[in-house]
């Protein structure tokens, strides 16, 4: 269990970093969301990551961690 919670947080790590790496804004938040309903990991990391910041939606901490969780269980498979 304790390995999954460290996997899950260096994930949910990594996806922050990426995000902050990127060119910021990069791609339309309605073409993200299709992404990720659709299925897309990347997609949904960024999703997330908009969340967290407030970028194009909201901030929404519960909802970017839905999108997190989403996207590492899908990375998992």
């Amino acid at each position: 269990m304790k390995k999954t919670a460290a996997l899950i947080v260096s994930i949910v790590m990594a996806g922050m970093l990426v995000g902050c790496a990127s060119s910021g804004g990069s791609g339309n938040i309605d073409e993200i969301k299709a992404a990720a309903n659709g299925g897309d990991p990347d997609a949904m990391m960024k999703l997330g990551d908009a969340y967290m910041a407030g970028k194009g939606v909201p901030k929404d901490y519960t909802e970017a961690k839905k999108w997190y969780d989403k996207a590492t269980s899908t990375y998992a498979k």
